[in-house]
Formats: structure tokens, C-alpha cells, sequence
């Protein structure tokens, strides 16, 4: 997996839910903070901060808007992505990755160690 493809499969770690479609975007490896590899849900409703992204840029999201979470990571293991066999959907742009970075960094609900990670990895974008 590459900084920014993004990918749909089902989820227990959306809050709320026992199961559910989701779309995510690859980060980068999770380090001594969590275990596994970090990715950011992409959801259907802004909860408060959240990046925006168009379908007219990326196709194969349903809605004409969708949004990228600021505020929480969510991690998986390798054998947790091998179990899920994941299919990549596209990437997002260096452009977007590059406001991406501008919105997680000025995160309000996200904790530190969280945007100090995903700005680290969105560095590569620049």
C-alpha cells in the first residue's frame, strides 16, 4: 500500500456500528503508538472539520460530496488487510493531500501524536 489510494471494505472500527462499508486512505505505518498501518475513513456527512472531496474528481464515490475525518485514525494490521483483501479504488491527488495536510494540521479533535503522524506522512505529497 502507497501514501494516498484509497480503498473500500467492510469494518467493525466505524463508531456506532458492527459492521459497515467504508472507504479509507492509506497513510503510512502506524509506529510504537498503534499497531498495524493507519489509514482515515472517508465518510458520507462532515462531523466538524472535515476535508471535503468531490466525486467529480474521484468517481467511484457515490455521493457529489464526501469527506476525509480530521479528528482519528483507524489502524489494522497486516493480518488484519490480508484477511480483508482490500481492493484500491484510485489515490487521492498531491494537490489534495497537500490541503489535507493544512486541515489535519490545524485539527482540533484529532490528538497530537495522530497529526504529527498523518502530517509526517503527508509530507511526501509536497
Amino acid at each position: 500500500m502507497n501514501l494516498g489510494e484509497i480503498y473500500r471494505w467492510v469494518t467493525d472500527q466505524a463508531i456506532g456500528y458492527a459492521a459497515r462499508p467504508k472507504y479509507h486512505i492509506y497513510l503510512c505505518e502506524a509506529g510504537w503508538r498503534a499497531d498495524g498501518h493507519a489509514f482515515l475513513f472517508i465518510n458520507k456527512s462532515n462531523y466538524g472539520s472535515d476535508y471535503p472531496i468531490k466525486k467529480s474528481d474521484y468517481n467511484f464515490f457515490p455521493l457529489p460530496v464526501s469527506y476525509i475525518s480530521c479528528s482519528d485514525i483507524v489502524t489494522y494490521s497486516d493480518f488484519e488487510i490480508k484477511k480483508i483483501n482490500p481492493q484500491r479504488l484510485g489515490v487521492l491527488s498531491n494537490a489534495h493531500m497537500v490541503e489535507l495536510y493544512s486541515a489535519i494540521a490545524s485539527s482540533e479533535t484529532m490528538v497530537q501524536w495522530q497529526i504529527d503522524l498523518v502530517c509526517d506522512a503527508l509530507k511526501a505529497a509536497f
